[in-house]
């Protein structure tokens, strides 16, 4: 059968912004702490792995370090089921863990994205001096707020309303496994950690360019590097259903729930280590691929829409 293209997840985004500098410690019995993880640690979040569960605390925290000295804070607060992939967080406080979980579940290839404790999002680029200001703790200088314009009716602050009005375009169209962004009416789509992308970023555009007229959200044209990605973009799009992520693939849909293990292992590997289909058993009569049959007859019956 033919599998996805391997196509790294948000995971290879995460880490190419996420530089947390870290010195090994021990804890009381001289045994090595764990080292945060590149992969889940987010600008103003350390992350450490133990096993399928994440520690998660702000970085530089006390919490922290009496974590890397003694193996675990004096306070513990946990979310099950509140970190990437549907893993368990843990860690010192559960206003860290709510935020990380926010900031993971809306963070977009070219945005760092850091939630506020009243559920708003602070919105910035990258390396900026804005983000450096933000992070030590320090007033911005200038804010700028867009009221609901974000995820899920959240307001987006932050010092450029073009960069708030770039992010909310990115969460409006962004797909599991697919980057979008708007420019002049159209959509432009990528492979989530695809090189195209990275040079879309930082050149303001790819640098080859194929057109799907009218085929995208809201009928919307189709911008991006390859007519392949253009194509699973528009179908994944029009069969997105609440609660599941679908990953068209030569007109076939692999479908997982929505946050899921299998999902992210699916993005990171382009295949599945279980699968089962269902023949010609979804919309437009297309077959359907997944982890388990539950979960391909769960979407069939969900509410229809991304």
């Amino acid at each position: 059968m033919t599998t996805l293209p391997r196509t790294p997840s948000l995971l290879a985004l995460v880490a190419a912004v996420a530089a947390c500098a870290w010195a090994p410690t021990h804890d009381a019995t001289g045994k090595p702490a764990l080292p945060p993880s590149s992969a889940y640690s987010l600008p103003g979040f350390r992350a450490y792995e133990e096993g399928d569960r994440l520690w998660i605390f702000a970085e530089g925290s006390a919490g922290e370090g009496e974590f890397l000295d003694k193996g675990e804070p004096a306070k513990r607060a946990t979310r099950v089921g509140g970190g990437p992939g549907g893993r368990t967080t843990m860690g010192d406080e559960s206003p860290v863990l709510l935020a990380y979980s926010l900031a993971w579940r809306h963070t977009r290839a070219g945005f760092v994205v850091l939630p506020n404790p009243d559920g708003r999002l602070w919105v910035f680029a990258p390396g900026s001096a804005e983000l450096a200001e933000h992070l030590s703790g320090a007033e911005s200088a200038k804010r700028v707020t867009l009221v609901a314009a974000g995820p899920e009716g959240r307001t987006l602050l932050g010092a450029d309303a073009a960069l708030l009005r770039s992010y909310a375009g990115a969460c409006r169209y962004s797909l599991p496994g697919f980057e979008a962004r708007e420019q002049g009416g159209r959509i432009l789509v990528f492979r989530a950690g695809s090189p195209d992308l990275a040079e879309s970023l930082a050149k303001g555009e790819p640098a080859k360019r194929v057109t799907r007229i009218g085929t995208g959200p809201e009928g919307r044209s189709l911008m991006g590097a390859d007519a392949a990605t253009l194509d699973d973009y528009a179908l994944s799009w029009r069969h997105t259903r609440r609660g599941f992520a679908v990953l068209a693939c030569e007109g076939r849909l692999w479908v997982f729930r929505e946050p899921s293990r299998e999902c992210e292992e699916f993005l990171q590997s382009g295949d599945a280590a279980k699968r089962v289909a269902l023949i010609a058993a979804g919309p437009e009569g297309r077959t359907l691929y997944g982890p388990d049959r539950e979960t391909l007859e769960a979407y069939l019956g969900a509410e229809v829409g991304s």
